[in-house]
C-alpha cells in the first residue's frame, strides 16, 4: 500500500531564485537583462535589494520571482545599477591615490616646516653674532681715548 499526501511535494533548491556568489549582482543594460536596485521599501521588496529584470511593459518593469514595479518611479522608487562593480574598484583606488595624495602633501609640509625652523635658528644666530659685533664695536669706541697731538 502506496500512501499519497495530499499536499504538494516540497519545492525543489534549483527552482529558487539566487543571486550570484561572485557578490551583488550588477548590470549591463537598462532594461531587460539589467539589475536594479531598490531605494525604499516597495513593490514587496525591501530597501537596497536588487533584481534582475525579466520583462518590460510600457508602463512596468518585470523581475525575477514575479514582483513589478512602475517605469516613473525611477530614482524615487528604484535605481539601475550599471557596472557597480567597476565603479567600486575605481571608488577604492580613488580613495587609495587620495590618500597617497595627502601623506605626500603632510610629508613635505613637515619638511618645509623643518627648513623654516632651521632657517629662523640660522637667523637668529647671525642676529646674535651681529648684536654682538655692535656691542663689541661700542665698547671699543667707548674704551679708546683720544689722542691730543
Amino acid at each position: 500500500r502506496v500512501e499519497h499526501s495530499r499536499f504538494a511535494s516540497a519545492a525543489e533548491p534549483e527552482s529558487f531564485v539566487t543571486e550570484e556568489t561572485s557578490g551583488p549582482l550588477v548590470g549591463e543594460v537598462k532594461g531587460i537583462g539589467g539589475v536594479i536596485e531598490m531605494l525604499r521599501a516597495k513593490y514587496g521588496c525591501s530597501k537596497g535589494q536588487r533584481l534582475r529584470v525579466i520583462g518590460e511593459t510600457p508602463a512596468l518593469l518585470q523581475f525575477e520571482g514575479g514582483r513589478t514595479a512602475p517605469k516613473n518611479h525611477e530614482g524615487s522608487g528604484w535605481k539601475w545599477v550599471i557596472g557597480a562593480g567597476n565603479v567600486q574598484g575605481q571608488k577604492q583606488k580613488d580613495e587609495a591615490s587620495r590618500q597617497a595624495e595627502i601623506a605626500a602633501a603632510l610629508k613635505a609640509r613637515e619638511e618645509r616646516l623643518a627648513e623654516e625652523n632651521a632657517q629662523k635658528v640660522k637667523d637668529k644666530e647671525r642676529r646674535a653674532a651681529e648684536k654682538a659685533a655692535q656691542q663689541d664695536g661700542k665698547g671699543d669706541k667707548d674704551q679708546e681715548e683720544p689722542t691730543i697731538q
